[in-house]
């Protein structure tokens, strides 16, 4: 089970950020490291969230090219994992989420909901999980 969000410009993900200024904020926020191709905000048995920079057509389907490499992305997934998102995920995960919205213009969106969510939101407080 997943708690996930979306950072998106808009329905159609029709803009775009650079990777190069999104590697350099996330490397600069606290906890967050690189995770192969992505990032992970990881703080062993407190908190993890991975933090995935894709390349997604209209409808929100990646669309990268294995070994390709992407100088923009149009689409930032989270996704918390149930054993990390209790009662706290909002003071854990949420800044670090919230940080990366504001760095790009983007909204944050709640996938669970689709609804946009920003700091103090009634939704922060009761995830809603994604079973896969």
């Amino acid at each position: 089970m997943s708690y996930d969000l979306t950072i998106k410009s808009d329905d159609r993900y029709s803009r775009t950020a650079t990777r190069a200024g999104l590697d350099s904020l996330l490397l600069q926020l606290p906890g967050v490291r690189r995770n192969g191709k992505g990032f992970a905000l990881d703080e062993p048995q407190k908190r993890r969230m991975e933090i995935d920079l894709e390349v997604v057509n209209a409808e929100g389907d990646n669309i990268e090219e294995t070994g390709k490499t992407y100088d923009n992305i149009n689409c930032i997934r989270l996704h918390i994992s149930s054993a990390f998102a209790g009662d706290s995920i909002e003071h854990d995960c949420f800044p670090t989420a919230f940080a990366i919205a504001q760095h790009v213009g983007w909204p944050l969106y709640d996938d669970q909901t689709g609804k946009r969510i920003s700091p103090g939101s009634e939704s922060l407080k009761k995830p809603r999980w994604r079973f896969w």
